[in-house]
């Protein structure tokens, strides 16, 4: 039943005629952040709505979010009458065409509502009634540093995040973005609402067996039909746009913490065993041998010997605000550049010429030698100013760590057109996918280091760290472009390829590159993506699959009913 104040709302709408304002342009171009090869291309309407209305009608106090959720609810009903697809996105962080379509695209930057706390006991579950302060709910335009920096104000902070704060805090989350706290999990694993709007109704999806809102918040988001469903929340929670337009989220917040930051420079072989069992021991790292809240290793694939140095070691331990600890080792420069940023600044124009130059005078195992050492010697200058050696544990909340800001200044841009790939594998096959990795880099080699990090199992169904308790993932961030670095696609095929003839469980991050060969989707997932259609099929019908599919996204999820490759 509506309450008394939705029911005062509809009868302002009626009579004071409030539409949404939205701005709409046609025939647009979409690119995305990073300037990606084969992403993004011709728009036929590119909408921006505004949590405001039509000749500045007021708005509800504590609500301002109702206009920009009416402007969706319109877009979509455009749609319909147009028969067009939809989608949406935050950031244009996506390094594939996830967020990308001709028709319907949508710009939610300007959706930046947010609340945090839930004031109305009623609308809170007796199970959370005690962590109501921790119940966070925004729109789909909110970014990870904004709402860092609001939390932070509130003595509240994210369970974990990304390695840094430049995607929307929808578009990180709905395309299953990671840190490395192996207890935590993934962005996902702190969601308990998922605001869906849908053609002809919105909804907000909770699971039954951990229901954290009643329904009177569902009538506070502008009578959203409540839905509990384990199965549908967890195939919703990574579905990038596929189960329709996600205007909010719900998440769970902690009281703010500490992070103690460690960084150390080692051999190849020296962090081998700690890489693939996560025993610290001979890491010498200053709590021991004790497991820290966050683990990442970065190695460079070009210098894998003894003596080398191509392995670097960042940790991080958890604390509570204001403790103190005894082991502080001195004075040292913790400032450090983001990989993706490092990366972007080593592989310049210059050491493209260096590298079309060795292509031109070289042959055979002389150049391929020579590629090997310039490509390594830059993968290490980039390792090298992203993992500067500390000598102190200075404690700082997150944000204050996860952070960058070139990629989050809306006037900045990247020096050269970038990519990246990731994969999932489990903990106990990861020796033999570094293996795997190294070995192909040498035989095709690219501008790219190897970040792992380790993430808790996820909930999502297709969540691509859901393969084992522990999912390890690899990154390899680089370079990628028409006229600079062209043959970084040559690498990117190469190991897809090789992968697929492996025997290695492995999965893709959803929102980067991704091969074309969709049997990977089956060969990741199993069963489980047939269970992640058919909740799709129930939420949605014919007519809403048609509406928030792409062929993109058909390309490895229709296609991947076909059975496993042998």
């Amino acid at each position: 039943m509506a309450s008394i104040w939705q029911k005062i709302i509809d009868f302002f709408r009626r009579f004071k005629g409030k539409t949404p304002y939205m701005d709409s342009k046609r025939f647009k171009i979409w690119i995305n952040w990073h300037k990606s090869i084969h992403v993004g291309g011709a728009v036929d309407r590119l909408y921006t709505p505004f949590n405001k209305f039509n000749n500045n009608a007021a708005l509800i106090p504590g609500k301002e979010f109702i206009p920009g959720l009416l402007g969706l609810k319109k877009i979509i009903s455009d749609a319909a009458k147009a028969g067009a697809k939809v989608r949406a996105y935050g950031s244009k962080w996506s390094l594939n065409n996830i967020a990308y379509t001709k028709s319907f695209l949508i710009n939610s930057k300007q959706l930046g509502f947010y609340q945090i706390g839930i004031d109305e006991d009623s609308q809170v579950t007796d199970a959370y009634r005690s962590k109501k302060e921790s119940l966070t709910f925004f729109q789909c335009g909110v970014g990870v540093k904004a709402l860092n920096v609001a939390l932070t104000n509130k003595g509240q902070a994210l369970k974990t995040s990304g390695a840094s704060d430049g995607q929307t805090m929808v578009g990180a989350i709905s395309t299953g973005t990671h840190g490395s706290a192996h207890a935590v999990g993934a962005m996902t694993e702190y969601v308990k609402g998922i605001h869906l709007v849908l053609e002809g109704k919105h909804v907000f999806l909770q699971r039954e067996s951990d229901q954290a809102v009643t329904d009177e918040f569902s009538s506070w988001l502008d009578n959203a039909v409540p839905i509990l469903d384990d199965d549908m929340f967890n195939a919703a929670l990574v579905s990038f746009g596929c189960f329709g337009l996600i205007h909010g989220l719900l998440i769970e917040t902690e009281p703010i913490y500490n992070l103690e930051l460690f960084i150390n420079n080692y051999d190849f072989s020296e962090v081998k065993r700690a890489f693939t069992s996560l025993h610290m021991e001979g890491l010498k790292l200053p709590h021991g041998n004790e497991l820290p809240f966050h683990f990442e290793v970065a190695l460079n694939p070009y210098r894998i010997g003894d003596g080398e140095k191509g392995a670097f070691v960042r940790v991080y331990y958890k604390s509570a605000i204001g403790e103190v600890h005894d082991h502080a080792l001195g004075l040292g420069d913790t400032s450090e550049h983001d990989i993706h940023t490092a990366v972007a600044e080593t592989f310049d124009e210059s050491t493209h010429d260096k590298l079309s130059e060795l292509e031109n005078d070289l042959a055979g195992t002389e150049k391929k030698n020579e590629l090997l050492k310039v490509i390594g010697d830059a993968v290490q200058i980039a390792l090298e100013l992203s993992f500067k050696k500390t000598t102190t544990l200075e404690p700082k909340p997150p944000s204050a760590y996860f952070t960058s800001d070139s990629s989050t200044n809306p006037t900045s841009s990247v020096p050269i057109s970038a990519t990246s790939l990731e994969l999932g594998c489990p903990l106990s096959q990861i020796e033999k996918m570094v293996d795997l990795i190294v070995q192909t880099t040498h035989e095709h080699p690219f501008a790219a280091p190897l970040a792992l990090r380790y993430v808790k199992k996820s909930s999502a169904t297709i969540g691509f760290t859901g393969l084992e308790d522990i999912t390890v993932t690899l990154e390899m961030p680089g370079p990628y472009g028409h006229i600079l670095f062209p043959k970084t696609g040559e690498g990117h095929k190469a190991l897809f390829e090789a992968l697929a003839a492996s025997d290695i469980h492995h999965s893709y991050h959803w929102g980067q590159q991704l091969p074309e060969n969709p049997q990977w989707v089956r060969q990741a997932y199993g069963d489980r993506i047939d269970q992640w259609k058919a909740k799709r099929e129930e939420l949605l019908g014919p007519s809403g699959i048609e509406m928030f599919s792409t062929p993109f996204t058909d390309s490895f999820l229709v296609d991947s009913v076909d059975p496993p490759m042998v």
